[in-house]
């Protein structure tokens, strides 16, 4: 993936806006979103919560771990239940089973 650079957005108006006028427009469209524009997800969690949590243990564990948990939490997706919780929590609920499934 690339950036979306300024010169970009300047090319595609061909000179009808201004770079001043593309980020006051910018910050208009991120103040009216309360700058909730990527929250992180429950996949995200996983991540961060198996990292932190499982400093001992080994790659190979820490791996399968991760592709449990995250399995799960891309199945929680489709789920209203889930849908409706926190990321964070899913996301620790996701490593619990996944837990459970290694022993």
């Amino acid at each position: 993936p690339w950036k979306l650079r300024m010169n970009h957005l300047l090319d595609l108006c061909a000179g009808k806006y201004t770079a001043g006028d593309i980020a006051s427009m910018e910050l208009v469209i991120l103040n009216a979103l309360s700058w909730r524009v990527h929250p992180p997800s429950a996949f995200d969690f996983c991540g961060e919560l198996i990292d932190s949590s499982f400093t001992e243990s080994t790659p190979d564990a820490l791996n399968d771990l991760q592709d449990k948990a995250r399995y799960l939490t891309e199945l929680a997706v489709i789920d209203y239940f889930f849908v409706t919780k926190l990321p964070s929590s899913v996301a620790l609920a996701s490593i619990l089973v996944a837990l459970e499934l290694t022993r």
